[in-house]
């Protein structure tokens, strides 16, 4: 196929479409001759007389038929390099062909031979037998070549390799060749391969022979090694360190078990002697972290006993460990009373801390000094009443800057402080008071007023007596009062000047910007002086722009101007009646100056002179077309018009004035012109476009009919300045029916040619472009739209490249064969920098393929096992359902609006709306203890999401129970894009992330389940919505609070659990968010917890200089409150899950590899590569990982803490997130009821 490839990838670096449809048949001739050679010139040069007469029409088409097959024939037997049995019944097939269209007379051109039917049936079942006998070569090869279908070639595998050799060259006749490697063979060419291929056996075996024995030596040495180490609860860690690695290289080495110590050992028994190897070093470390608390030289704080506790509390001490803390030995029993001595230790240490830390930060007040305002002082007392708070028997004195105070005396030092206070903030209050006055003080009534007010603050706050100094002038409050008596009177007579002023400056703006020439005008001018006319005292006198005015004076002016505006109002309606009578005339006169006047135009003229005539006085003149008209002679003018519109509608005739001629026609030979005009004037128009389409010459052919339909045999009409008459414009209409089909011709090929080329461009766009048989046939069916409407002279340019109707079909067989091949051998074609390849199809994505489509590639899998379900995710639901019985219905519960960040969410008083039937004994406990973590407890269930990223509605929820391990139940569907969910084990609620496919779209889910050993299921229909935006993961602490990721406002927030128990919507706080500050968390896909203390996330960014995984605290007490450490940068792989698991944070990345944060050792190492296609969610669960496998559709098991193969769990389509729901021992389990009990 490598001539076909190469085709193709001249096709797509082509760049411009273009169609050339050939004149004159001769022309056409020219351009096939040049395109398809002698093959083709064949067909368009068949004798027509060879039949003692012309061929009939399918005469023609069958002689066609033939001509292109054998053309066809010819294509397949130049096209291959190499021979294959493929290639030969492809060119006995068309040979076939060509033999099944010729009659016995008949005869054929190939490659420059004739042939008759006859001998073109022998070639054809010649070829077929030689098909046959280089099939079974072929299928000799294939077995010889499987035998080396591996990673790693042995020196048997090249042994048997050289024996399937032999036995293909048994079956070889001296004229057979073989294809290996690419290389044809002759019989004597593959027995010197053969020696080759043996000779390279017989040094391989000796090259085998020399590893192994290193590799047994080496095995030995490590053994050594080991043995020498001895007890390993004795070792440092360093040793422990040195030992892990002497067993990991162990592990990579053997084949067999080997004896250590007297026992012999499998791979099993290795792993697990070096997993306890692994163990003694996390609890080394964690010793060593403890003894770090209290060594670092400084007296130990409360947070330091509470640091050495938990650091102790994470020792495994059950297989009989003993410790060293301080010089001081611990066993697991005597451990166990030492943190209990070191949590009393710490809270009497808190206590004391806590009251030395008040006392510091009341002293950081009274260093303050004079400086001190009563604010100040007021924060002091309140400081020192935190104090008296904690005095007690422990504390019976407290001793601040020097000063020792008993409780009594501290009482009093408080009380003196508070009457300090409030002494000052009078003081300050007044100080202020003044300050404002001062600087509201000014010399407009405005000011004035806020000056009077500011006076009056101050009034209200001195005492009677006390004196203040204002602007310099010494004031009793007596004064002050008399004072603000006085500004209210100057603020009055101040206010009305101010108000007279801006009334005459609006009077003079009119008279400066406006001629005052029109009634508009003089009605503003009058509106103005009006108001000031209002505002002036009976005696009071003004002046306007150099002219003084008395009240009364004004009033004569304001008389004079509204007289005036009113005759110029009754002016400007005449003028505009006449303006209206001018347009109406002007329209009568067409683009040649003649003149047409309809009883309905004329009756339009006549009813505006009416209207002039009602508004027109008796000593009045109006001035219509330069003509004077009084009332009389207005009268006469419309009596004229009467009697000329009453002739008009008796006779039903038009006015036409022509050349100062006047004369009248009929209504209907006026409608006749009328029309006539209307449509030359259209067909004139259609030349006027810069691109005349078929659908314009259409447009002009129908234009020309119907004028044609309207001459009479004598007439002639003038179009475009060509005069015609009925006989020339009838065959002008053919003519232009002739150039739009032909127009239309070369429109569809170029529409058809544009589709092709827009959709090879588009592969020459991508950088990679991966085709599929589906996208080559789409590609056919272009070629196959365009052949249907092609003409045999017709051509095409396509990307630079001239096809005729020949290359077209030539272009359709070649993409067929190309489509075969991708299907029979489930292959696609790859087009990258101009090279083309045909490679083995590999599904990187399970949902992009069809249900049936994944059940072939799963069924077909070397590693597929029939025992483990199948479940598919291609089906779609266009609302929320459940697929287990219940009618689901949404629970909306009003509340109070929740600030952006309320970091102590208080229980609610009410009980739970009825309609969330919620169960009894999960009620919210103020100050409850912990429940259970999800990750501990022996594994029960597995609940996971599936979608396909592209198809909405996809969505869905599985629970799968490890008792009941062949049913994988589907409980809901309707979802947009499930990347997360999560279970509160303590609760039994289920939280499920729908991220949704737009950004602020997406929602969390909560609903009430039922868990029992052996299933999963809803506990009923309702639901509620906790969260809206665009959220990617949750989880659940022991307490029943909700840790949610925004991937698109790049947060982690926090819901308390009284709020999810009550039903809210958006009662969350935002512990984390992305800003100038903090650009550590960007795009937050997945998270998990360490209790209620740590949170682990990933960032689902490409970015290099994005972080990749981070930890931040659970616990802040503001936004952004803590620092977020950056763990682990992964440059650009892009991080999807991850999963808390001992002291390992496992999570995916998309390059396929699951890798591990060691928590203690802060080491990543890579726990998984090339086994994973894509792997995305990730949740821990009894010693076991479990991996969303996305790209190949399954759900895998990793064991913890180790590089094993992973195990297969089921299979699932599309699957994206999944979380181990974990149940708790009985004993755990019995002492978290008893807690909640009490």
């Amino acid at each position: 196929m490598v001539h076909k490839s190469l085709l193709i990838l001249t096709l797509l670096c082509l760049s411009q479409i273009n169609i050339v449809k050939a004149q004159d048949e001769a022309e056409a001739e020219s351009v096939n001759e040049d395109s398809t050679e002698d093959s083709v010139e064949d067909v368009e040069d068949i004798d027509t007389g060879s039949s003692g007469g012309e061929l009939t029409e399918e005469e023609i088409e069958e002689e066609q038929d033939l001509q292109l097959a054998a053309f066809f024939a010819e294509l397949e037997l130049e096209e291959y390099e190499l021979t294959t049995s493929e290639d030969l019944y492809e060119e006995a097939e068309a040979l076939e062909d060509v033999a099944e269209l010729m009659d016995e007379e008949d005869t054929v051109m190939i490659s420059d031979v004739e042939y008759t039917k006859e001998e073109i049936e022998e070639w054809a079942e010649e070829i077929a037998q030689d098909a046959e006998d280089q099939a079974q070569i072929e299928d000799e090869a294939t077995e010889a070549l499987d035998v080396l279908d591996e990673d790693t070639i042995t020196s048997e595998m090249l042994f048997e390799y050289a024996e399937e050799l032999e036995d293909l060259f048994e079956i070889m006749d001296s004229d057979d060749v073989v294809i290996i490697d690419g290389d044809e063979l002759t019989e004597e060419e593959l027995t010197d391969y053969i020696d080759e291929v043996m000779q390279d056996a017989e040094e391989l075996l000796q090259d085998e022979q020399e590893d192994e024995e290193e590799r047994l030596d080496r095995i030995d040495e490590i053994v050594a090694e080991i043995e020498a180490y001895g007890d390993v609860d004795t070792l440092s860690l360093n040793e422990l360190e040195s030992l892990a690695d002497l067993y990991e290289e162990l592990l990579s080495l053997i084949e067999e078990p080997v004896e250590i110590n007297g026992e012999v050992k499998t791979e099993e028994m290795i792993q697990q002697d070096l997993n306890q190897v692994y163990d003694n070093i996390d609890n080394l470390i964690e010793i060593l972290d403890a003894e770090a608390v209290l060594e670092d030289g400084e007296i130990p704080t409360a947070e330091d006993y509470r640091d050495l506790r938990k650091e102790l509390k994470e020792i495994d001490m059950s297989n009989g460990l003993i410790i060293t803390i301080d010089g001081q030995e611990y066993d697991q029993d005597s451990l166990r009373k030492y943190l209990g001595e070191l949590q009393e230790l710490a809270e009497e240490l808190q206590v004391v801390e806590d009251f030395d830390e008040e006392v510091e930060e009341a002293e950081e007040y009274a260093n303050a000094g004079d400086d001190m305002t009563s604010e100040d002082l007021e924060e002091y007392a309140s400081e020192l009443i935190d104090i008296l708070v904690l005095m007690d028997e422990d504390f019976p004195t407290v001793n601040i800057l020097g000063v020792e105070y008993d409780e009594n005396e501290l009482k009093d030092y408080i009380q003196a402080i508070e009457q300090d206070a409030a002494v000052l903030a009078d003081a300050e209050a007044l100080a202020e008071a003044i300050e404002i006055a001062e600087d509201s003080y000014g010399g407009t009534s405005e000011e004035l007023e806020n000056y009077a007010e500011a006076l009056e603050d101050i009034v209200d706050l001195l005492e009677d007596g006390e004196e203040v100094i204002i602007l310099g002038e010494s004031y009793t409050k007596e004064e002050l009062e008399a004072e603000i008596e006085q500004l209210d009177t100057e603020i009055d007579l101040l206010s009305h000047e101010e108000d007279l002023e801006k009334e005459i400056a609006d009077v003079e703006k009119i008279l400066n910007t406006d001629d005052l020439t029109t009634s508009p005008s003089v009605y503003e001018y009058v509106l103005e002086l009006t108001d000031v006319l209002e505002l002036m005292e009976e005696d009071e006198e003004v002046t306007i722009n150099g002219v003084t005015y008395n009240t009364i004076t004004l009033q004569e002016e304001i008389d004079e101007s509204t007289l005036e505006a009113q005759e110029l109002e009754e002016a400007e309606i005449l003028n505009k009646i006449a303006s209206d009578i001018e347009q109406q005339v002007a329209s009568y006169i067409d683009e040649e100056g003649i003149i047409y006047i309809t009883a309905n135009e004329l009756e339009e003229e006549l009813d505006l002179w009416k209207l002039l005539q009602e508004e027109l006085d008796e000593d009045e003149t109006v001035v219509v077309n330069d003509m004077v008209y009084d009332s009389e002679s207005l009268e006469e003018h419309i009596s004229e018009l009467e009697l000329e519109l009453e002739k008009l509608e008796d006779q039903d005739l038009v006015i036409i004035i022509e050349n100062g001629s006047s004369s009248y026609l009929t209504e209907e030979e006026y409608e006749y012109d009328e029309t006539l005009s209307e449509l030359i004037e259209s067909a004139e128009e259609v030349w006027t476009e810069t691109i005349i389409s078929s659908i314009d010459l259409y447009e002009y052919a129908e234009f020309l009919e119907d004028i044609l339909s309207m001459l009479s045999e004598d007439q002639t009409v003038v179009i475009s300045d060509v005069e015609y008459d009925a006989e020339s414009l009838e065959e002008e209409i053919e003519r232009t029916i002739e150039e739009a089909k032909s127009a239309e011709h070369i429109e569809d090929l170029s529409s058809e040619a544009e589709d092709i080329e827009n959709l090879l461009e588009t592969y020459s766009i991508i950088s990679k472009a991966i085709l599929t048989a589906d996208d080559v046939k789409d590609e056919k069916d272009e070629w196959e739209d365009l052949e249907k409407i092609m003409e045999l002279e017709d051509t095409v340019i396509i990307m630079d490249e001239t096809y005729t109707y020949y290359d077209v079909a030539e272009q359709i067989n070649i993409l067929e064969n190309l489509i075969e091949e991708l299907e029979e051998n489930y292959k696609v074609q790859i087009i990258q920098d101009g090279v083309i390849t045909i490679v083995d199809a590999e599904v990187i994505d399970s949902g992009s393929i069809s249900s049936e489509e994944y059940i072939d590639m799963t069924t077909s899998s070397e590693d597929y096992d029939d025992d483990l379900p199948i479940i598919l995710s291609n089906s779609q639901a266009d609302s929320l359902i459940s697929e287990t019985g219940f009618d689901l219905t949404q629970v909306e519960v009003e509340s109070d609006s929740i600030a952006f960040l309320q970091l102590e969410t208080s229980l609610q008083e009410t009980e739970p709306v009825e309609d969330l039937m919620r169960e009894e004994g999960i009620e919210p406990v103020e100050d409850g203890p912990a429940g259970v973590d999800y990750h501990e407890g022996d594994k029960q269930h597995i609940i996971l999401t599936t979608f396909i990223n592209d198809k909405p509605d996809t969505g869905k929820v599985w629970t799968y129970s490890f008792e009941n391990p062949d049913k994988i139940r589907s409980i809901l569907e309707g979802f947009q894009r499930p990347t997360g969910v999560c279970y509160d084990v303590n609760h039994d609620f289920m939280y499920v992330v729908d991220k949704g496919f737009d950004s602020g779209e997406g929602f969390i889910y909560q609903y009430q389940m039922n868990r029992k050993d052996d299933y999963l299921d809803l506990a009923n229909g309702v639901y509620v919505v906790v969260y809206t935006g665009t959220p990617s993961d949750c989880k659940v602490d022991p307490y029943g609070n909700l840790y949610l990721l925004d991937s698109a406002a790049s947060s982690i927030s926090f819901i308390a659990y009284a709020d999810l128990y009550f039903g809210y919507t958006n009662a969350y706080t935002t512990y984390y968010v992305q800003n100038e500050d903090n650009t550590i968390i960007d795009s937050p896909y997945a998270l998990d917890l360490i209790s209620n203390e740590d949170i682990y996330f990933i960032n689902n960014n490409p970015d290099p200089t994005v972080s990749t995984l981070n930890l931040a605290e659970a616990e802040v007490d503001e936004i952004n409150g803590e620092d977020i450490l950056e763990l682990v940068e992964e440059d650009e792989a892009v991080a999807w899950g991850v999963s808390v698991a001992g002291n390992i944070v496992y999570y995916s990345l998309d390059s396929g590899e699951i890798k591990g944060y060691n928590i203690e050792r802060k080491t990543v190492a890579v726990y998984s590569s090339d086994f994973f296609i894509a792997p995305r969610g990730l949740s821990y669960g009894d010693g076991k990982v479990y991996v969303a496998d996305n790209g190949e559709g399954a759900l895998y098991s990793m064991d913890y803490k180790s590089d094993s193969k992973p195990k297969l769990i089921f299979y699932a389509q599309a699957i994206n997130s999944v979380f181990c729901v974990n149940g708790a021992s009985g004993l755990v389990l019995a002492l978290g009821l008893l807690l909640l009990i009490n």
